[in-house]
């Protein structure tokens, strides 16, 4: 007979081995929980990379498109409508209308920091949009959609689908060739063709010979329209024709009124007390607009102009007139320019944030967008180049001599245009119009829909799905 002892010696023995099977057990699992974790970790680490390269397919496409100067793989599909240098036509239809397979030499590898193997592009498909049929299959409206296949190291593969389009963001437009959000005042000549002249406030025309002298130069377009009273510069109102000062509201049944004492029929297309909706220019848009596509610049209180914005003396601009010179008038390209306040923050009402920005002499041209969120003072004529290509409300050519902006110009604050200054295309001054001297502003008429000076369009990613 086992004695006492013996029996539980055994049951010890027999605990200690099932304990032990059990931690056993218990590490074996854990062990291979943690090889399959790190495995799945693994793969997930290499899908993500996959992921990482397949994405290099939609930014390689947004980039030619928004940076065909860089480099365009096909100049034929990834160029724009001439009309609105965008990738819509007047329709809304799609500039890009073909399948292309981006060939494989094209198509980059991705290495590490230590030049070890990432992953590689394995393909990357263009298909044209078709948003714009009645029976349109894309799930949001898009220029183009891409697929794009990226493979990591170890094979891991990931498909990228991206639908981009194009944002046309802005078309500039002016309905007027002369537009104040304050009053105008003329001192000098008026001479206004082709378009219309908007005041806010008062107008102050120059004296009575040089009026009726404008008036006759263009009986067909030029109107001159205010919310308030048109007044010659001796106090004399157009609405009674007295000497004092006083004015006479117009009549409630002639709001085109004719002013028989100037003795001119063509004065009749004088306007005042006008219902006038005035353009807005929203100052981040257009900033941004700049920083990205155009030429951007900061201020300083002095009136000092600094190459992006950085107040440094190392990117001060000594000479403005050589940073917007087009030689080429009539075929130069378009530019956005962008001059921003002292703070770079948006216009105070009271302006302390702006200074004054003088843009005189030489032969500066400057051609497309010039938005100026401060004063500015042009003078001096210089020797700016005719545009031989401009085009009246008719449709007629004409040659314009000396012309120092083509476009629109948008000052924030006072505009003060001296001496002999030609525009062609339309002048907007948010802080009051003034002149001296004999300057001049031809409208064009196609900044009414704002086709003039196309902008472009940024294609971006509308929808991205991966799989």
């Amino acid at each position: 007979m086992r004695s006492r002892k013996a029996s539980q010696k055994g049951s010890v023995l027999l605990t200690t081995i099932i304990l032990l099977s059990v931690v056993s057990f218990c590490l074996v699992s854990f062990m291979s929980y943690q090889l399959n974790m790190a495995k799945l970790g693994k793969r997930r680490r290499q899908q993500m990379k996959a992921f990482y390269v397949a994405d290099v397919g939609p930014e390689m496409v947004i980039h030619w498109f928004n940076y065909p100067e860089d480099y365009t793989p096909d100049t034929e599909q990834f160029t724009k409508f001439e009309s609105t240098d965008s990738y819509f036509d007047a329709s809304e239809v799609s500039r890009f209308t073909s399948t292309i397979g981006v060939p494989l030499y094209m198509l980059p590898e991705k290495y590490h920091i230590k030049d070890s193997f990432f992953g590689e592009l394995k393909s990357l498909t263009i298909y044209p949009s078709d948003w714009y049929d009645k029976d349109a299959t894309d799930p949001v409206p898009s220029i183009c959609h891409l697929q794009s296949v990226g493979i990591s190291q170890d094979g891991s593969k990931k498909i990228v689908d991206a639908y981009l389009n194009a944002y046309k963001g802005f078309s500039a437009e002016s309905p007027a060739a002369i537009i104040s959000n304050l009053g105008i005042t003329f001192g000098g000549q008026f001479n206004v063709f082709w378009g219309q002249v908007w005041s806010k406030e008062d107008v102050y025309l120059p004296n009575f010979a040089q009026t009726l002298a404008a008036f006759k130069a263009d009986t067909k377009w030029l109107k001159l329209k205010t919310m308030e009273y048109i007044m010659m510069t001796d106090g004399k109102s157009f609405a009674d024709g007295t000497v004092n000062g006083s004015v006479t509201p117009l009549p409630e049944t002639a709001p085109n009124y004719y002013q028989p004492w100037l003795g001119d029929k063509w004065l009749d297309e004088i306007y005042q007390h006008q219902e006038l909706t005035f353009p807005e220019y929203d100052y981040w848009a257009y900033k941004e607009l700049a920083i990205e596509k155009g030429k951007y610049y900061g201020t300083d209180d002095s009136g000092n102009i600094y190459r992006g914005g950085i107040i440094d003396e190392d990117f001060k601009v000594t000479d403005i007139h050589e940073e917007f010179d087009v030689p080429d008038a009539d075929f130069g390209p378009y530019n956005f320019i962008f001059i921003d306040t002292v703070d770079k923050q948006p216009p105070a009402e009271d302006g302390s944030n702006m200074c004054t920005i003088r843009l005189t002499g030489d032969a500066a041209h400057t051609k497309g967008v010039f938005y100026c969120a401060n004063n500015v003072y042009l003078g001096g004529s210089g020797d700016p180049p005719d545009v031989h290509n401009a085009v009246d409300p008719d449709n007629n050519i004409h040659t314009l001599v000396k012309v120092r902006h083509q476009g629109l110009f948008y000052c924030s604050g006072q505009y003060d245009q001296q001496g002999q200054n030609t525009i062609y295309g339309s002048c907007v001054a948010k802080g009051g119009f003034g002149s001296g001297g004999c300057p001049e502003v031809y409208y064009d008429y196609r900044l009414a829909d704002g086709t003039l000076m196309p902008i472009g369009s940024k294609v971006e990613v509308t929808l991205w799905k991966v799989r």
